[in-house]
């Protein structure tokens, strides 16, 4: 027979404090990249609040101090991050530079790879056409002399799990103990 105690366990009273009273939960922000763009995103969920509109002057301003921001190269004050307009053409800014960067990076690649086809040439130095062909034979497209690794994962039933955890459990000796688990709907 079960005790009362464990089908009716006591009630328990949360206190949960005034929304002023709660601390703020502390962040891990890394880079100013980050504190840029989590400034941004709470900007738009502000203003998808209601929060109030930005005025045009305050947008036109804000553009402005973010392009000088963003050109400075330097990292915007505590009170620039806390302007909306600010945070949100910085954020703008930064998007579109980290696109070009990724389409600059491309370009390289592509310009690297057709340079080294010059250099594979059979009318070049052979030792210097070995290298550009060792070279090309290594770009991640192409994956000539990369090492491949194979994965295998076997699926193990829950039963196969539980029998190879019990003798694991045997070999350190460990006691095991038969029970039943009562939960309450």
């Amino acid at each position: 027979m079960i005790p009362n105690e464990l089908l009716d366990p006591p009630q328990i009273s949360v206190l949960i404090p005034p929304l002023e009273d709660t601390p703020p939960i502390p962040m891990k922000i890394t880079d100013t990249r980050e504190k840029i763009h989590a400034a941004a995103m709470t900007a738009c969920a502000l203003m998808a609040l209601g929060d109030d509109e930005i005025p045009v002057d305050e947008v036109l301003d804000g553009r402005d101090l973010a392009r000088k921001i963003f050109h400075a190269g330097r990292e915007p004050t505590e009170e620039e991050l806390k302007r909306p307009a600010v945070v949100l053409h910085l954020e703008a800014l930064l998007t579109q530079y980290d696109h070009e960067i990724i389409r600059d990076a491309t370009q390289v690649r592509k310009y690297v790879t057709h340079r080294l086809l010059e250099e594979s040439h059979p009318d070049k130095d052979p030792k210097q056409a070995l290298r550009a062909l060792q070279l090309l034979g290594n770009i991640t497209e192409v994956g000539l002399f990369t090492e491949r690794v194979e994965v295998t994962v076997k699926q193990q039933s829950t039963e196969e799990l539980e029998d190879k955890l019990k003798k694991a459990l045997e070999i350190l000796d460990a006691k095991t103990i038969d029970g039943v688990v009562i939960q309450k709907d």
